[in-house]
């Protein structure tokens, strides 16, 4: 009898572990700059930054992105939280309104930020944003 209960305690346990091992990881932004790119979008002259060379000194601070990408036609932040993407969309665009020179187009997706250069054509940036949501 214990060896049975042995037994099932293990495969439950096996269908568990299973489970959460297959669960999707989330991107980071080089990541989601090739989903882009795989998507047929431009994506050239890719940085990617680290906590030492972005020019923000922002990546890995307290509420700000783990992780930064630019390209030519734009930049993508990766934050823990949805609401932090939020807040830094927000203050970005509050910039822009203040200082047209600094408008662009952005989208959040799942805790991520896509910033499109405000001279891509508002076709063009409807695309990125499509193939981002995806």
């Amino acid at each position: 009898m214990k060896k049975i209960i042995s037994l099932l305690c293990i495969t439950l346990l096996s269908v568990v572990l299973i489970g959460c091992a297959s669960k999707s990881t989330k991107l980071d932004a080089e990541g989601y700059s090739t989903k882009l790119k795989d998507a047929g979008m431009e994506i050239n002259n890719l940085i990617i930054y680290t906590a030492e060379t972005d020019e923000n000194k922002l990546l890995g601070r307290p509420n700000q992105y783990t992780s930064k990408v630019n390209f030519d036609n734009g930049t993508i932040e990766v934050f823990e939280k949805t609401e932090d993407a939020k807040e830094r969309k927000e203050y970005i665009d509050n910039i822009g309104k203040k200082m047209n020179a600094l408008v662009e187009y952005s989208y959040i997706k799942d805790g991520t930020l896509l910033r499109i250069n405000k001279y891509v054509a508002p076709d063009m940036a409807e695309k990125y944003k499509e193939a981002f949501e995806k």
